[in-house]
């Protein structure tokens, strides 16, 4: 009665009287209970065949008063009569968990939203399975499930669930028809709720939760027919879809049957029809292929802009289901539901391709990297036009960032090309140009910063030195097409992006670094120190041999300056200087962090060709490439290198060259050369070059008379005091 409490009340007393009486029977002394023992078990019977069907149909009712009475009536069946009912022994450990505080019955139906999700939460604490695949708890959350927010108590009384500290731990495995019949009942008013009044958040939370740690104790039978009903369920309203989409992917998450060893063929197909003499994984596998694969991609195809948020988490509990099954099932269908992903990125709305993208990512993290070159060719492919590829750049940005902490080095060299290539678009082709305009910028989230940077960086920290070459070959050609400033000062951060990144790879391998960087910088320092004139004296000569050559027998030839006719341009040499420091710089970053082992011989002897090649820097027009070889100098020539003491009487001339062109010594670039002096000065290879084997003798009197002048202002200054007064203590020393 769902109006009366009197009578309800009252009703509910009289069945615990019963239960009562029941518990006295099988109580009694040795002589009564053998008169009474035909009485017991009547009495016992009535309890197992009327009272309890009567408990589980009360417990899916609507009403919340009729479940707490009949929870009340459970509870004490449990506590007087589990010694006695065989069907009731597997529930005492709820009763028994403590005190009235923590015991589930008592709270799981009380008035308090806290302790009901306390019972919850101590209830699946209890189980054998305590915790679900991991991953699951974030997608319950990930789904918005209700728009009503607790109120200020309630509030208040969650943050004290959570610091509860959890009473010792029982062993509770209750058996499948409890299960079925009384514990997911009761749950699943939550889970399913729909009046406004039951549907709070963190009920359903824990509700969906809790099933879906049931569900790893279900047989199959029970765990398919519940599946079977959420899915059922999802069609009835957009509100039960939210709902029974949760207790979906939940149990999905628990699914525990192992049916890897089904024999099947290449297609992932049963190699013969069920038959009386099939096993039980071979059933389980055909119900999946029948009905369950097919009902979950069907719900995916059949997903909108306007449910996407709620549907994009099926795929990974898809994905998860896929992973339990044969391998070559996993090959025939895996492809498809990654595929059918991909494509759901397509959608206008920001909050839909959110939703997707973090689906995404976590299938990525469940899979493991060996997935990302098939992800990334498939992303490729279905974003690949307009503002799709916009969003491409970006998913392959969080991708990476997501994926890379949970990666070991080497493990994504694999896909390194398809990446590189879509980067390269997103900074230098026709995706770059948009995002620098304003009409792009308001249009999505995806358009508005450029991560391709970050993404190069990312790659040079996980991916082993090895495939260094692959990441620098398409920004030296894209350096060989153009010098507007915009493009190179992409270029410029992207080579910063990739040095900084490979001075945080983990298998940082000094000779391996070493022999790239002497490549790079070999092959463009002599570019670098190439002047403007000479660059367009060689630009003209080529374009004057291009030129179509007239005709011996024409009166007037007519060139047209069209593109066939033209030579195109190369701008590599007015860029080399770029390619040059990022190899230097690289080489700073080691020697400044103590990369570089300088007791051993091997490494000191890769680091001696660059005491060469750094002294042909400091020859360059750009004061930017003369700073980082003065910095890298003053490192060098801190160790046992062999070419340093030869090396000293060049740089101190070029250094008091730099010194005389300089219009002032304001300029980050005389400072460092300031810095470079003193350490000559005061370096033991210096020794080697004076007739009385003083440092002094590196310089004449010429230059101690020039160098005090140039020095002089900076004495002055309190900014640049430092710097002079640590060159006027070298010579003095």
């Amino acid at each position: 009665d769902t109006e009366e409490a009197s009578v309800r009340s009252n009703a509910a007393h009289g069945v615990t009287r019963f239960v009562a009486r029941v518990a006295r029977s099988f109580s009694q002394d040795d002589s009564a209970q053998m008169k009474g023992e035909e009485e017991s078990r009547a009495l016992a019977a009535v309890l197992v065949s009327v009272v309890l069907p009567a408990v589980r149909f009360a417990l899916a009712s609507r009403s919340e008063e009729v479940r707490a009475e009949f929870v009340s009536v459970l509870r004490v069946a449990v506590r007087e009569c589990a010694a006695f009912v065989p069907q009731l022994a597997d529930l005492l450990p709820l009763e028994q968990m403590g005190d009235e505080e923590s015991n589930f019955f008592y709270n799981v139906v009380h008035i308090q939203v806290h302790r009901r999700l306390r019972a919850m939460r101590r209830l699946r604490a209890a189980l054998p399975v305590a915790e679900l695949k991991d991953g699951a708890h974030t997608v319950d959350e990930q789904m918005d499930v209700d728009d009503e927010q607790m109120d200020a108590e309630a509030d208040a009384d969650q943050m004290d669930v959570e610091t509860v500290v959890q009473p010792e731990r029982s062993v509770f495995r209750p058996s499948p028809a409890n299960i079925r019949g009384l514990l997911v009942p009761l749950l699943e008013h939550w889970a399913l709720a729909e009046d406004s009044a039951a549907a709070n958040a963190d009920l359903i939370n824990e509700a969906v939760q809790t099933v879906g740690a049931l569900g790893a104790l279900m047989p199959w039978s029970h765990y398919y027919a519940a599946l079977r009903r959420y899915l059922s369920l999802a069609s009835k309203s957009s509100a039960m879809e939210k709902r029974s989409t949760r207790l979906v992917v939940a149990l999905l998450d628990t699914f525990h049957f192992d049916v890897r060893l089904v024999p099947v063929d290449p297609a992932g197909r049963p190699l013969a029809p069920l038959s009386d003499s099939s096993t039980e994984a071979e059933r389980i596998h055909a119900a999946l292929l029948s009905f369950v694969l097919p009902a979950l991609r069907k719900r995916l195809a059949e997903t909108t802009e306007e449910n996407m948020p709620l549907r994009a988490p099926l795929a990974l509990a898809l994905v998860r289901l896929l992973t339990s099954l044969p391998q070559p099932t996993i090959d025939a269908q895996l492809p498809g539901v990654l595929t059918a992903i991909c494509h759901m990125l397509r959608a206008r709305a920001q909050s839909a391709r959110n939703a997707t993208r973090d689906t995404l990512i976590r299938i990525l993290k469940f899979l493991g990297p060996q997935y990302l070159g098939f992800l990334v060719k498939e992303l490729d492919t279905s974003l690949a036009r307009g503002p799709q590829r916009h969003i491409l750049s970006y998913t392959v940005y969080t991708l990476l960032k997501e994926l890379a902490p949970h990666v070991e080095v080497g493990q994504i060299d694999y896909a390194v090309d398809p990446l590189v290539r879509i980067l390269v678009e997103d900074v230098f082709g026709n995706v770059g140009v948009e995002k620098d305009t304003e009409d792009w910028v308001g249009k999505a989230k995806e358009a508005r910063v450029h991560h391709a940077p970050d993404c190069f960086e990312i790659l040079a920290a996980t991916c082993s030195l090895d495939v260094l070459p692959q990441l620098l070959a398409p920004l030296r050609a894209v350096l060989a097409e153009t010098d507007t400033p915009k493009r190179t000062k992409a270029a410029d951060g992207v080579l910063r992006a990739i040095s900084l990144g490979l001075n945080r790879n983990k298998r940082y391998d000094a000779p391996a670094v070493l022999t790239f960087c002497h490549s790079v910088v070999s092959q463009h320092v002599q570019l670098a120190q190439k002047t403007a004139k000479d660059t367009q004296q060689e630009r003209m000569q080529a374009e004057r041999l291009k030129r179509l050559q007239p005709s011996a027998d024409d009166e007037v030839t007519v060139h047209m300056r069209r593109s066939s006719v033209m030579a195109k341009r190369n701008y590599l040499q007015a860029n080399a200087h770029r390619l040059v420091e990022f190899g230097l710089g690289v080489v700073y970053y080691g020697l400044k962090r103590n990369r570089f082992d300088s007791a051993d011989a091997h490494v000191l002897g890769m680091l001696d060709p660059f005491v060469d090649l750094t002294g042909d820097a400091l020859y360059s027009r750009y004061d930017s490439l003369i700073t980082l070889a003065c910095k890298t100098w003053t490192l060098l020539v801190r160790l046992p290198l062999p070419s340093v003491a030869a090396g000293i009487p060049a740089v101190v001339k070029r250094l008091f060259a730099i010194f005389r062109n300089a219009a002032s010594t304001n300029s980050d670039m005389v400072q460092n050369c300031f810095k470079l002096l003193a350490s000559l000065l005061r370096s033991a290879h210096a020794e080697k070059q004076g007739d009385a084997g003083s440092s002094k003798a590196l310089l004449d009197q010429d230059q101690l008379r020039d160098l005090i002048d140039f020095i002089r202002p900076d004495i002055e200054e309190p900014e640049r005091q430092a710097t002079a007064f640590n060159l006027v203590r070298a010579i003095l020393s």
